[in-house]
């Protein structure tokens, strides 16, 4: 696995911008994007700007862009992780983090029910007890989408699902809201089985540019954008199934528990032609590409 920290740097004037270039030059970094939005005598120009990520070096790199720069913080970077073949070949789980990059994939409905989670922050969990309320007739179209972060499946891929071996899941049908009447039935697909707890890398764990980003929370450690890869102990994990819950929960406008499904999901999926293509590089990916995560080994907990 190569971790890398990814920012961005917007400057004015031909004099910052060759500023900022000697900052990314004197700490090996890459810039991955340039833009030249100059128009006239108006100087602009943006950059995104990618380097290996060490939590004892990063510092010096912030400090010197914040002197051409001044908005760069310890907050406004993010994570971009680039893992190894070998790494996808073990890995017996992985986290299916995007199923392509067109806005109608990803459905967000705000009519949910929530129960307080963190007293200090005041977030609120998802109450997993509930039936996902949609457009069914969507589904027609995009049979297979992500809806408050769970997978919700047309009736003809549920009807696959139940005809195949995967394990550890069930479907709940989802009700429908539309102006038209239902033309098909909609399914969630509830994982049943919860993963053992994370062995995280104790270098993740005291990392101080992910315990102190702006946004996490002292009390429950949820928020802010960056957080360690999925990594086990190798022994806890040697009987799953195919569909799992993690033991920990994340957070983006609620607290929810993610879904790590086998590698037989994941070939279910291409053997029946709902997953074309798998990319490693969400920069890159296109409407119909699949971003997968692997999960990682640590044997020290």
């Amino acid at each position: 696995m190569n971790l890398f920290a990814v920012t961005s740097a917007i400057v004015y004037s031909t004099e910052d911008k060759h500023k900022v270039e000697k900052v990314i030059k004197d700490h090996g970094a890459t810039v991955t994007e340039f833009l030249d939005l100059t128009v006239g005598d108006s100087h602009h120009y943006s950059y995104l700007i990618t380097m290996t990520y060490d939590s004892h070096t990063i510092g010096g790199f912030i400090k010197d862009l914040n002197g051409v720069v001044p908005y760069i913080t310890n907050d406004s970077f993010g994570f971009s992780i680039v893992y190894e073949e070998e790494e996808f070949k073990r890995s017996p789980l992985f986290n299916i983090r995007s199923i392509g990059n067109k806005a109608d994939l990803y459905l967000q409905k705000p009519k949910i029910k929530l129960e307080k989670f963190c007293d200090l922050c005041n977030r609120k969990k998802y109450m997993e007890d509930q039936n996902i309320t949609i457009d069914v007739n969507k589904l027609m179209k995009n049979p297979i989408m992500f809806v408050n972060h769970f997978f919700v499946v047309s009736e003809n891929l549920a009807n696959l699902l139940r005809e195949s071996d995967l394990t550890g899941y069930n479907l709940i049908q989802v009700l429908h809201k539309g102006r038209k009447e239902a033309k098909i039935r909609g399914y969630q697909i509830m994982p049943t089985n919860v993963l053992p707890k994370q062995c995280i890398p104790d270098d993740f764990l005291s990392d101080p540019y992910i315990l102190n980003q702006d946004r996490r929370c002292t009390e429950c450690k949820l928020g802010g954008h960056r957080f360690p890869p999925y990594y086990y102990n190798p022994n806890d994990i040697k009987e799953v199934l195919d569909f799992n819950f993690t033991y920990e929960n994340k957070s983006s406008d609620y607290v929810y528990r993610n879904t790590l499904v086998s590698r037989r999901v994941i070939d279910f999926f291409v053997n029946e032609n709902y997953l074309i293509n798998v990319v490693r590089n969400t920069n890159t990916w296109g409407e119909k590409d699949w971003v997968l995560e692997p999960i990682l080994f640590n044997a020290d907990c």
